[in-house]
């Protein structure tokens, strides 16, 4: 049973950035949507105006899902004779996005944003075998666009993400780290496309390439399970 549950933490860590909602229940598709009548305030500094628009986008995506539920990234299999994909899901949800602050700059010539998340982690099989929570925090860079709410079309890039946690009952450390800042190519698009009754979507994807290290707490269920994973996946904005 341990060189089970071994085998499916390497699985889940390595998914564990895909930063979208694989739920029992399954994936949640809606674009998320800036509602009639809002309205960006105008204003003379360019940092304001990005930040109050970066402001209002995040707070209308829920989370984020992988492009296709079917992609699951993963790391290697240790041990072959365990036929984990009959066996085991994730659950894995990526939200509570909260942007703290937005400045003129970054590498694409735009706006520099800085935010925290939250990555929430089932592992199902059937049965819930762990649950946790994974404080994150992320940089993302835009290309120049439109400072006041409207049609629009943008390049992005997660410039970096990085999420940690030591002595939890599940781990006695782990660490995610991805993004361009950190080695992996991670571009992305944000188009706000109207919907035709003063609304907008906002259809926002990245490619996030990552890392991911662990070692399982002494004691617990994943004793004696460590590795590491370079991976990545095509992750979009899911709508509340």
């Amino acid at each position: 049973m341990r060189s089970f549950r071994n085998t499916l933490l390497g699985t889940a860590l390595g998914v564990l950035v895909i930063t979208g909602a694989l739920c029992a229940e399954g994936v949640r598709t809606s674009l998320p949507m800036i509602k009639s009548g809002h309205k960006a305030p105008s204003t003379q500094k360019a940092a304001a105006a990005s930040s109050s628009l970066a402001r209002t986008i995040i707070s209308n995506i829920d989370h984020y899902d992988p492009s296709n539920a079917e992609n699951y990234y993963h790391s290697k299999i240790t041990d072959p004779s365990v036929p984990w994909q009959e066996k085991c899901r994730l659950a894995i949800q990526h939200g509570r996005l909260n942007l703290l602050s937005s400045d003129v700059g970054g590498n694409l010539g735009g706006t520099r944003e800085h935010g925290s998340s939250t990555l929430h982690v089932r592992l199902l099989c059937p049965d819930e075998v762990a649950s946790f929570d994974v404080a994150a925090d992320f940089v993302v860079d835009t290309a120049p666009h439109p400072e006041e709410l409207g049609p629009m079309s943008f390049d992005t890039d997660m410039y970096s993400i990085e999420g940690t946690a030591t002595d939890t009952p599940l781990f006695a450390s782990f660490h995610l780290v991805g993004g361009s800042a950190n080695g992996s190519k991670s571009p992305g698009h944000t188009s706000l496309i109207p919907a035709g009754d003063g609304s907008y979507a906002i259809d926002s994807t990245f490619n996030i390439g990552y890392h991911v290290e662990f070692v399982g707490a002494k004691g617990g269920p994943l004793e004696g399970a460590s590795g590491a994973t370079d991976s990545s996946i095509l992750m979009k904005a899911v709508g509340k």
